[in-house]
């Protein structure tokens, strides 16, 4: 279980002694601040959610440029990012994803919603082309990385 590139949970040990090891729960903070799963800001065992979350930051990156920024509804308890997606960044498919991994119960076991969130992904990106509008952005990026490292 990978926590930030500083630092990981060994589950070696755990995959040899249980039948699902993300089922495998911890207790305490291995994380940044900044990074902590809402379950680990509660206080409460975590486990893969800590994933969820790394996967929540990285695409909340990618979106908007900066760190994630997570605030908890006092009304529902849930956990949901502090900007606002753009209107025209397929704001449902976007938030059905951060709303499903920063809200994911662990201890229930049901990962059909992860399931369903990557499908939604795909069904996107494979529709009008823009597979190969993507790819054409990529390489458009790749050309402005520099050739060799300093």
């Amino acid at each position: 279980m990978l926590v930030d590139f500083g630092r990981a949970v060994d589950l070696e040990e755990v995959t040899t002694q249980k039948s699902n090891p993300l089922s495998t729960l911890f207790k305490g903070s291995v994380a940044a601040e900044d990074m902590e799963c809402g379950t680990m800001r509660q206080g409460n065992p975590w486990g893969v959610d800590l994933d969820l979350f790394g996967l929540c930051a990285s695409s909340y990156i990618l979106l908007f440029g900066s760190h994630i920024e997570v605030v908890q509804e006092k009304a529902t308890g849930k956990w949901r990012i502090q900007k606002l997606l753009r209107r025209y960044w397929q704001r449902d498919l976007w938030q059905r994803l951060f709303d499903t991994l920063l809200n994911f119960d662990v201890c229930s076991g049901d990962y059909d919603e992860l399931s369903y969130i990557r499908e939604a992904f795909d069904e996107f990106i494979d529709g009008k082309d823009r597979r190969r509008e993507i790819e054409s952005r990529l390489t458009q990026l790749y050309t402005h990385l520099p050739k060799k490292r300093p």
